[in-house]
């Protein structure tokens, strides 16, 4: 191979590296949002509208 070859091969390299650290990342920020979208949903059903319900048998 010559030394243009290598370069190519190499850059090539880092260039895969790279989009494996950006999907990693995405599937971070992924998880994250639906972690966060799990938590504020079980507090709707399990806090709020509990609350909801009791106001209403108030009424």
């Amino acid at each position: 191979m010559t030394n243009n070859q290598i370069q190519a091969v190499d850059a090539s390299i880092d260039t895969i590296r790279r989009m494996l650290h950006n999907r990693d990342r995405m599937i971070k920020g992924l998880v994250l949002v639906l972690l966060l979208t799990w938590v504020i949903g079980g507090y709707h059903v399990f806090v709020q509208l509990p609350k909801m319900k009791a106001n209403d048998a108030q009424e």
